[in-house]
């Protein structure tokens, strides 16, 4: 009995012991690690209890961090986030973990773009003039957040001059991309020095007085169209746009005598011409890729040798979907046109397999989905993604047993 009494004593001993433990370690604050930027989380002072929760903790960037190392503070001070921009620490990563990159967010061109003339600047002549033509004249109020080669002015005909933006600085440093970070619920302009625009890439932020200088010089440009023609408007749903095919950051504006490449892209299901005139009418020599995209393979058998089945000379070894294609040495106003026609009409063959050794003469039938002949047309408007053939035969031999044919 007494025993008894002196293990039930022990017991709650040691529960006692275990309760005060885990009051203890319930008050403690748990400290976030981020040894690449600095930045603590740091409780505020508090004494802690078993009924006492542990107050919410507050990022600042004096102590270093234990665990967690994504904890970025987003009530970060405009002193804090200038020192990480200057530090090089403010990266895209950073921006994106905070959720304060503005994709949609433009920057105003009055308060932070400057326009300069390098030619006049050059001769001492005062063209400070340039950047209220563009924004009255022209519209340009606002630039978007990308790389500056694709969001900048192309080009501006002012004072008799055609202008030609040539790159852009703060400074004296060369910027490449610009956007909008909301940081604590204000705007901020970054801007990034590199040419590659990664997670590790450096994000510079403009500070007071700082402006990006879009450079500009004196040369002729010519103007690059893009034209897409529909050859079976007919088809239902079968238009094209014009950033699909040539992608939303084509080429627009070329210098004279000047060289650019530009890439042409058709959905699967569709085949495509691609040609150059210029503005005389007059067509321009291609170099790069083939004009025809979207031609599909085709086969032939030499009488000599029926079972072997070999590509075609002027058959493509793949379908190709996508080219690009390089013009030099531009003189005149330019236009790339794409033909293009939508394929809904799909024939199969199996006559030239079925007289090879493989089918051995033992081939019976082709049967459904697919059409019972030897050789199949069919509309992209069956409903099922499948169309098969299956060939019958002895049950030994190995050979193929069935084609069949994707949509997509």
């Amino acid at each position: 009995m007494k025993n008894r009494m002196r293990k039930t004593k022990f017991m709650a001993l040691v529960l006692s012991v275990m309760m005060v433990v885990t009051t203890i370690f319930s008050g403690v604050t748990v400290y976030a690690d981020n040894a690449e930027n600095g930045w603590t989380q740091q409780s505020e002072e508090q004494t802690a209890t078993a009924s006492d929760p542990v107050k919410v903790s507050k990022a600042t960037a004096s102590d270093p961090e234990k665990n967690n190392k994504n904890a970025i503070p987003s009530d970060m001070t405009e002193e804090e986030l200038y020192k990480l921009s200057d530090e090089g620490k403010l990266t895209k990563a950073v921006l994106t973990g905070l959720g304060a990159i503005e994709p949609q967010e433009k920057i105003s061109g009055e308060d932070y773009i400057d326009f300069t003339c390098i030619v006049d600047d050059e001769d001492n002549q005062n063209h400070t003039e340039l950047k209220t033509y563009v924004m009255e004249k022209m519209g340009f109020t606002e630039l978007t957040p990308g790389a500056l080669e694709n969001v900048a002015p192309k080009t501006v005909f002012f004072n008799e001059q055609n202008h030609m933006y040539r790159r852009a600085v703060v400074g004296n440093t060369p910027v490449y991309y610009v956007g909008i970070a909301n940081v604590g619920g204000i705007e901020y302009v970054y801007y990034v020095t590199s040419q590659k625009n990664t997670d590790r890439t450096s994000y510079s932020v403009l500070k007071p007085g700082e402006m990006i200088d879009l450079l500009c010089v004196h040369k002729n440009s010519y103007q690059i169209h893009y034209d897409l023609e529909n050859e079976r408007t007919d088809a239902p749903n079968s238009d094209l746009t014009a950033d699909e095919v040539f992608g939303g950051d084509r080429m627009e504006v070329v210098e004279e005598n000047g060289s650019y490449t530009f890439k042409v892209k058709i959905p699967r299901g569709y085949q495509a011409t691609v040609e150059f005139v210029d503005s005389d009418g007059a067509k321009v020599d291609l170099k790069g890729s083939d004009p025809s995209l979207g031609k599909m393979m085709s086969y032939y058998k030499k009488p000599e040798n029926p079972n072997r089945i070999l590509l075609k000379e002027d058959s493509p070894s793949s379908m190709i979907l996508n080219g690009t294609y390089e013009v030099s040495s531009v003189t005149k106003d330019q236009t790339v046109r794409v033909k293009y026609r939508k394929v809904d009409t799909f024939t199969f063959s199996a006559v030239d397999w079925s007289g090879t050794v493989y089918a051995n003469g033992e081939v019976s039938r082709i049967w459904a989905p697919g059409p019972a002949s030897w050789t199949g047309t069919f509309q992209d408007s069956i409903p099922t993604r499948w169309i098969s053939w299956s060939l019958t035969g002895r049950p030994s031999m190995f050979r193929w047993s069935q084609w069949r044919i994707r949509r997509q």
